[in-house]
């Protein structure tokens, strides 16, 4: 004798069982978060400067080499947003955001690179699902003139 349920049963009860998982939704995916930077880079008279290149970079000990997420470019003001979204839970997590004259002696010179560590640990705008919101940083950042 066969230990096989009949098909029919196993009909009704296939069908039970997608009519059944009324109470939650099953979700997929990964929780992210968005890394934004608004920087404004000067120089020493205090006027903005483009052409900088602004650079979002995380340095993890278990990394080989440090992983640039985000590059921009300031604008003629020195102006510059950039923005990284990643999955992440809204937990504490600590980049270098590094500062490069990459244009030479145009735009008044040629000034030296700069760079500061910033730990994103504030996040808003979470939509209590996968999405844990943002976290941005405005940094001003004053450049020297290489000698």
């Amino acid at each position: 004798m066969k230990n096989e349920l009949p098909k029919w049963l196993m009909a009704i009860l296939g069908f039970a069982g997608f009519t059944s998982c009324e109470i939650g939704a099953t979700m997929y995916g990964c929780p992210t978060v968005d890394y934004n930077v608004a920087a404004q880079v000067r120089n020493e008279q205090g006027e903005g400067i483009g052409d900088i290149k602004v650079s979002l970079v995380r340095n993890l000990p278990e990394l080989p080499q440090p992983d640039t997420v985000a590059i921009g470019l300031t604008d003629a003001s020195g102006y510059c947003l950039i923005k990284h979204s990643d999955t992440g839970f809204g937990s504490p997590e600590t980049f270098i955001i590094g500062f490069d004259d990459i244009d030479g002696e145009a735009r008044g010179g040629k000034y030296k690179s700069t760079h500061i560590v910033h730990t994103f640990e504030e996040f808003k705008g979470g939509d209590g699902s996968w999405y844990n919101g943002f976290s941005t940083v405005y940094p001003e950042v004053t450049l020297k003139k290489e000698k």
